[in-house]
């Protein structure tokens, strides 16, 4: 049965209280007390269990609500108008390593991680970036060296969110030579508390401590960790970022409520200034797209935009008073990260011209 945009309205009214227009914008857990993040993330999994709305994409046998495309699209944009708390803490579970082990998981490994994951009691991080492969993902170097019984993972992982306060974490991890590339990856399934899993904070602009190095020191794991075959973790790579970068921008929990922009017109005063109401427009007309966008690269360059052109609103007719609240100036100094986050935006131009309109690659440059 399809779901409509009434149907969708409907089960929202029964589970959620309306948003806010005056609410505090949240920008995927930028300054935040991601503690108690995490229980309003927990609290809107539970009221959107009952038939696998929490995580709508997800197969219904595997606790999701199935829809397709098209529902998807609908129950976004009607998710926009609900009170959706930020995601951020359990964006990774939700959107990446559970449909990951929907997708490759052994029945095993689905009955272990996929309830938990789909409640919020359990929780993900990424560790794909490394210093010296972070666009470049295929030439990783954290290695995975197979032992008796199971494998020793060596190396280090950069900017990996959730690391501090994640149970497990999704990992790629090189099973051949450096010359192999993506044909010699596999992907693991990482407790965090293994001993020789060493973190170490990143203080980031805003003030947040979100993101961590995480060294592998001879790791050690049975081989019931592996997710996928070996050297086959590449096409689990590429199926992880797809999703990461349209996770987000999906997601009711990042980006602008449109009541928002309302909200922040109406408050400052200048509602009948024209280039006010212009810009306004702007970021409504970016919502609308992004919500609108079928390539996951599209909705991610569309969700960092909108963010920038909203924070340049707020700033504009709020003045100088902005530069004063300690919120909105997290806020501002998050924005610019989203334009790296998931691939930086330059590449996903790159990807749009090649994989969604079909352009030729551009040439490789000449070897010195």
């Amino acid at each position: 049965m399809t779901r409509s945009a009434a149907d969708i309205r409907a089960v929202l009214q029964e589970r959620l209280p309306p948003a806010d227009p005056t609410a505090h914008v949240d920008v995927l857990g930028a300054g935040v007390d991601l503690g108690a993040g995490l229980e309003r993330c927990r609290g809107y999994l539970e009221a959107m269990a009952p038939g696998g709305w929490g995580t709508p994409d997800w197969p219904v046998e595997h606790g999701g609500a199935g829809l397709d495309d098209d529902e998807l699209d609908r129950f976004y944009e009607e998710l926009a108008a609900f009170d959706v708390p930020d995601l951020y803490p359990v964006l990774i579970g939700l959107g990446m390593a559970g449909p990951m082990i929907i997708r490759a998981g052994t029945a095993v490994q689905q009955a272990r991680w996929l309830e938990p994951t789909r409640t919020g009691a359990e929780v993900w991080c990424q560790l794909f970036s490394e210093p010296e492969a972070g666009s470049d993902l295929a030439g990783l170097r954290t290695r995975a060296t197979a032992v008796d019984g199971g494998w020793c993972l060596s190396g280090q992982k950069t900017w990996v969110s959730r690391a501090a306060f994640a149970d497990w974490g999704l990992v790629l991890a090189r099973s051949g030579s450096l010359e192999a590339r993506h044909r010699a990856i596999t992907a693991f399934v990482l407790p965090m508390d293994r001993p020789g899993v060493e973190l170490v904070p990143i203080r980031q602009a805003n003030r947040d401590s979100h993101f961590s190095e995480v060294y592998l020191n001879d790791v050690e794991l049975s081989d019931e960790y592996r997710l996928g075959e070996v050297d086959g973790g590449w096409a689990i790579a590429m199926a992880t970022l797809a999703a990461e970068r349209s996770v987000a921008a999906r997601s009711g929990s990042a980006g602008v409520p449109p009541e928002a922009v309302f909200g922040l017109v109406r408050e400052s005063g200048a509602a009948d200034d024209p280039l006010v109401r212009q810009a306004a427009a702007r970021v409504l007309t970016e919502l609308k797209l992004l919500r609108l966008a079928s390539d996951a690269p599209g909705q991610k360059i569309r969700l960092a935009r909108a963010m920038r052109q909203f924070a340049d609103l707020s700033e504009s007719v709020r003045g100088a008073h902005s530069m004063l609240d300690d919120d909105w100036a997290t806020v501002r100094l998050t924005t610019p990260s989203l334009s790296i986050r998931g691939g930086t935006d330059e590449i996903q131009r790159n990807v749009i011209g090649e994989r969604v309109l079909g352009l030729p690659r551009d040439p490789a440059p000449p070897r010195s």
